[in-house]
């Protein structure tokens, strides 16, 4: 940037003003607000990306994970004398607490793999609470088929066992896949 004194009319200097420094005529002017669009832009693609990935995430790890049982639901109220269980009952037959152990190992490997490249107090307190589900979820699923087991407890406790999996391997999920800063 360039400062000049102007002569002024009594023949002293007038106040130096400031002009603006030149670009070479080869280099086209990039004003803010185009600059500002641009990430604008960028940071809307990067969370429609995040939102498909979040969304693949759920179709394959969480439906797909409890189909067979909804099949095997559908599939019985096609044959005769078919009693429908109660949803409690239900959800002890899905097998939910094998499928929260799937869903937390599977946010262990991709948070830790995230970890490993960029620290995230959010992410590590998340990734935690992960191997807390899984943990417990390993530990009553050795037990839920035993000989005296109650239907509508084991469906419960798995139940909730799969939503707290659902929640936390969601949120470590969508943050690895930048849907929000770690």
């Amino acid at each position: 940037m360039t400062v000049t004194a102007a002569p002024s009319a009594e023949g002293g200097n007038a106040p130096a003003t400031a002009e603006p420094p030149q670009l070479p005529a080869n280099e086209p002017s990039v004003d803010g607000s185009q600059a500002q669009q641009e990430e604008e832009r960028a940071r809307r693609e990067a969370k429609k990306h995040a939102i498909l990935q979040f969304v693949m995430w759920l179709v394959f790890a969480v439906i797909f994970a409890v189909l067979p049982t909804a099949i095997q639901y559908l599939n019985g109220r096609q044959t005769v004398g078919y009693e429908a269980p109660g949803f409690l009952e239900m959800a002890s037959k899905a097998q939910l607490y094998l499928v929260a152990m799937g869903l937390t190992a599977q946010a262990l490997g991709q948070a830790i793999g995230h970890l490993l490249k960029a620290a995230s107090f959010r992410l590590a307190l998340i990734t935690v609470a992960n191997a807390l589900v899984l943990v417990v979820a390993a530990l009553l699923a050795s037990t839920a088929d035993g000989p005296d087991k109650i239907a509508s407890v084991v469906g419960q406790q798995s139940l909730m066992l799969f939503v707290a999996a659902l929640l936390s391997a969601g949120s470590s999920t969508w943050i690895c896949v930048g849907g929000t800063r770690p």
